[in-house]
């Protein structure tokens, strides 16, 4: 039985609720995170990829490769490390962790959405080691001036 499956069951509530708010965003990113967990493949969000030292309430960095949120003191001059805000730390968490109801109460500005979106982006894509091809489709739908889509 697929009801049973969490991995379906997440994708029921997800598109339950993709359903009935205009805020997609959140509900996409939950989604991409949860199912990243479901599968295995959790993001370091609580405590340093690198050293794995509880991450401290400051901006770190972010490391695909390397597993999610790396600490100030293993960024130094690694390579492929990105800035993670200590906000988008937050979100990543609350995504995580908080349920629809909890994630549609914040209100995440376009500049924290979209940092949001290219961290699990990077992530996505170095788990699956290929770009994602539906992922190209929205971003191209984006770009696309409304009503002019045929």
């Amino acid at each position: 039985r697929s009801e049973g499956n969490p991995v379906f069951r997440l994708l029921q509530e997800s598109l339950r609720h993709l359903d009935s708010t205009p805020e997609y965003e959140m509900v996409v990113r939950r989604f991409e995170l949860r199912l990243l967990s479901e599968l295995g493949y959790q993001p370091s969000l609580v405590e340093c990829a690198g050293c794995h030292a509880r991450l401290e309430p400051v901006d770190n960095s972010w490391n695909a490769a390397v597993g999610g949120a790396v600490c100030p003191r293993c960024s130094g001059d690694a390579l492929g490390l990105t800035p993670l805000s200590l906000n988008a730390l937050k979100l990543l968490r609350l995504l995580d962790r908080g349920s629809f109801a909890e994630i549609a109460r914040v209100r995440v500005s376009g500049a924290l959405a979209s940092e949001v979106e290219t961290h699990l982006g990077e992530y996505v894509r170095y788990v699956l080691e290929r770009e994602v091809r539906s992922a190209r489709f929205v971003a191209t739908l984006r770009q696309t001036p409304a009503g002019t889509q045929t």
